[in-house]
């Protein structure tokens, strides 16, 4: 359900001529996809917010995706 790439980059030239001695790039995406034998929302989901409801497909809400990029610096 979660992917993450990243890219690590460190080099004498990155820390020279930018103070930087490492910076990372990554991006994260959550709930991009589901594989289930479910046709209809996600069976994780649960009804009303309660537990005990958890898998009842009744007006459920299908899940939030979700995108996260970011950028590590070291200096």
């Amino acid at each position: 359900r979660e992917i993450t790439v990243a890219y690590n980059a460190d080099s004498p030239w990155l820390k020279k001529n930018t103070g930087i001695s490492s910076a990372q790039l990554s991006f994260t995406g959550r709930n991009l996809f589901l594989w289930a034998p479910f046709e209809g929302n996600d069976p994780d989901t649960n009804f009303s917010g309660v537990s005990v409801a958890r898998g009842i497909d009744y007006f459920n809400n299908p899940g939030t995706k979700s995108y996260v990029f970011t950028l590590s610096l070291t200096f």
